[in-house]
């Protein structure tokens, strides 16, 4: 083990789950010393009926949010009602495996054909042993452990045939990510070693700039780099951060990059756009000790702040700029996606990671806009302008941007919250 990847193990950013989901303490099976198929039989018995949905990290049976790092997603469970639902989310989830050899798996929907198990941490297999993960961890229930090391024997057998993807959340990170929690939380040398022969694999076929046409959270760099953190293979979160330093694009108040190879960049939240980059960005740069990259990700974030429409007490940036047409894009989203429930995150991490306090303030302002709010006139209407807000953005060109050497070799873009 490097010592750069031991250190990584002592960032605290870099040892948090990607998921985590209450769950209460009442148990289906009364004995600890029943087999692995018993205990499974018996897991599966009550089947939760639920409307077709996906499975995985991005599904909304975990209502938690997915985000490698950090614990800004972490929910706590306030009331009986809470731990109820999430309990029985876990026990549909379960419902639902379906057999793969020795172990488990779960295919994109309830009604997927078989033999299509998706290993995926977005969708699949990959998400839900995460799930699973912390729901042992909050409660002790070795029912969870058991189906979750099951699941793991799958994703070892299946990733072989899914590593043209080498994402993060549709691909072979997520799922060498999935690997090594299960052989951390339940000691399994033999999934910790999976983990590591995928992050092999998926650092030999980088070419340079990228793995593929996403260059985003979801699909590309920036969730490579964070897998990466979350392993502690701080060297290929960098290799996968770096080239952001050479493909921003300037804006009139910061910087901004594609998504996707050859579209053009205007989506601004954590999955697919800016806030994403900043993100990875911002987690690898007290890893490597590398303050350029914290630089690029307080410019990519001028750019994000300043497209707030909710004014001084909210915040609320529109899907993407120009607004990208299609009939089930609205302009305004108040979700993980491409809302502030998402936006939050980043600034939580920000905060965390710089103490400056105008980034908790910020994130702050992220919960009065949800949609609640939106039908009591709190938050804008869809159509309102950047001019129409009632204040200017928090960071601003008077913020210290020097953007306009960005691209062209000069200073490095810079930007504090503090006024």
């Amino acid at each position: 083990m490097t010592e750069r990847r031991a250190g990584a193990q002592h960032q605290g950013l870099a040892t948090q789950d990607v998921i985590w989901l209450a769950s209460a303490t009442r148990r289906i099976d009364n004995s600890r010393h029943q087999s692995d198929t018993q205990r499974l039989a018996l897991m599966s018995r009550s089947r939760i009926p639920g409307r077709e949905r996906a499975y995985g990290a991005g599904a909304d049976v975990c209502s938690a949010v997915p985000l490698v790092l950090g614990n800004a997603g972490r929910m706590a469970a306030s009331s009986v009602s809470s731990e109820a639902l999430a309990m029985e989310a876990l026990e549909w989830l379960v419902s639902q495996a379906r057999p793969y050899g020795d172990g488990l798996a779960w295919t994109g929907t309830p009604t997927a054909p078989e033999p299509n198990p998706n290993p995926n941490l977005y969708s699949g297999t990959a998400g839900v042993v995460m799930a699973l993960l912390e729901a042992y961890r909050h409660d002790g229930d070795d029912r969870w452990a058991t189906a979750a090391s099951a699941g793991a024997r799958t994703l070892e057998r299946l990733v072989d045939h899914y590593l043209h993807d080498h994402s993060l959340y549709f691909g072979a990170m997520g799922v060498a990510v999935a690997l090594g929690a299960v052989g951390d939380q339940l000691a399994d040398a033999a999934f910790r070693s999976a983990a590591y022969r995928i992050l092999g694999r998926v650092r030999s076929d980088f070419d340079g700039e990228r793995w593929g046409d996403g260059f985003e959270l979801l699909a590309g760099n920036a969730g490579i780099a964070l897998g990466a953190l979350r392993l502690g293979e701080v060297d290929l979160a960098e290799l996968a951060v770096t080239p952001y330093l050479t493909t921003s694009k300037p804006t009139e108040h910061g910087l901004t990059w594609e998504n996707r190879r050859g579209q053009p960049a205007r989506r601004h939240h954590i999955p697919h756009g800016t806030l994403g980059v900043v993100f990875a960005l911002a987690a690898t740069a007290p890893a490597t000790g590398r303050s350029d990259l914290m630089q690029f990700a307080l410019a990519g974030v001028a750019d994000v702040v300043a497209r707030n429409e909710a004014g001084p007490e909210g915040f609320l940036v529109p899907h993407s700029d120009p607004q990208q047409q299609h009939e089930r894009i609205e302009r305004y989203s108040y979700g993980w996606c491409h809302g502030p429930a998402g936006d939050a995150q980043a600034f939580r991490l920000l905060g965390q990671l710089t103490g400056e306090a105008s980034w908790v303030s910020l994130e702050e302002r992220c919960t009065p806009c949800s949609p609640r709010d939106f039908h009591a006139a709190k938050c804008p209407a869809s159509g309102t302008t950047t001019a129409a807000a009632a204040a200017p953005p928090a960071c601003s060109p008077s913020h210290a941007i020097a953007r306009s050497n960005t691209v062209t070799g000069g200073t490095s873009p810079t930007c504090s919250l503090q006024t």
